[in-house]
């Protein structure tokens, strides 16, 4: 999710392209001055290159609508300088001609720049209303939307494993600590999660002291291998009133689940005997160890 509002100002435009923006820019004035007789036949076809990198900037930044412009105004450049050469006529008023030219381009950019500020204003707002403010992680909405795909997925035949975290004692670490410290502890969590997930799955916060962590195309050993590499990870960047341990539950899609709720079930279900264990463990679906999985330990 991270990636959301990456329309960035920050994309360098490619060296041909701006090698081309600047012949295109130089080339009108070097005609008028070395060849003034063939620029006074062909003022329009000349000034037309100095529509190109105003062309190329609204293409590179997929300003669709300014570049189609931009493109229609070449066109009928070019088909107005045909006109004049095949009737024999000339362009006397060149200088009309540059100003219509430059308020074209600079309207066009001008559109095609509001509309990409209203797309990242817009992306971002969808953004921040898919992620939790407190560790920055998606939030229960995203990750329930990125579980029915992959559930959809798993239906067509991919492996699929969930990993339901809980973080272990947090009402007692917070009445010892202050919740500010539970904040932090959370946090701390969370960044371990943010580095130790893959970018083809997704772990997001699941309210209070719960995540969840989506892990495509992996069976329960690979997401037991994630899994304990997630609580050595948090047993070495311990909260500052730490200890503190996390318990896991993990739970694959089988061909007799219908929704993704019943795979969370089954997840929740193996947490629920983490804990009765003794918390700081993980445990697997006893529905899947039906089926010939086996639980870490």
């Amino acid at each position: 999710m991270s990636g959301a509002a990456n329309l960035s100002f920050t994309r360098r435009v490619p060296t041909w392209a701006l090698a081309i923006s600047g012949a295109a820019l130089v080339i009108p004035v070097l005609v008028s001055v070395l060849v003034p007789e063939a620029y006074r036949v062909y003022t329009l076809l000349v000034w037309l290159l100095a529509i190109v990198p105003a062309f190329l900037l609204a293409y590179h930044r997929g300003w669709q609508g300014a570049a189609l412009s931009l493109a229609a105004a070449m066109a009928v450049l070019s088909t107005t300088q045909a006109i004049l050469v095949f009737t024999g006529q000339q362009l006397e008023n060149w200088t009309v001609l540059l100003l219509i030219v430059g308020l074209f381009i600079a309207v066009s950019l001008g559109v095609g720049l509001v509309t990409e500020l209203l797309h990242r204003a817009r992306e971002e707002a969808a953004e921040l209303a898919l992620m939790d403010a407190l560790t920055g992680l998606p939030n229960q909405r995203y990750g329930e939307l990125f579980l029915e795909k992959e559930f959809e997925a798993a239906r067509r035949g991919r492996a699929l494993t969930i990993v339901l975290f809980d973080v272990d004692r947090l009402e007692q670490y917070n009445r010892a600590h202050g919740y500010t410290a539970g904040n932090e502890a959370l946090q701390t969590f969370a960044n371990v999660l943010a580095v130790t997930t893959r970018k083809m799955n997704l772990s997001a916060r699941w309210g209070g002291g719960r995540f969840l962590s989506v892990v495509s195309s992996a069976d329960i050993q690979g997401a037991t291998v994630f899994t304990e590499r997630v609580r050595a990870s948090f047993l070495m960047s311990q909260p500052r009133y730490g200890p503190m341990s996390v318990s896991a539950g993990m739970a694959a899609y089988d061909v007799g689940m219908g929704t993704p709720n019943e795979l969370l079930a089954a997840a929740e279900h193996a947490l629920f005997l983490a804990k009765a264990a003794g918390r700081d463990r993980d445990r697997v679906s006893e529905r899947r160890l039906a089926a010939g999985g086996r639980s870490a330990s």
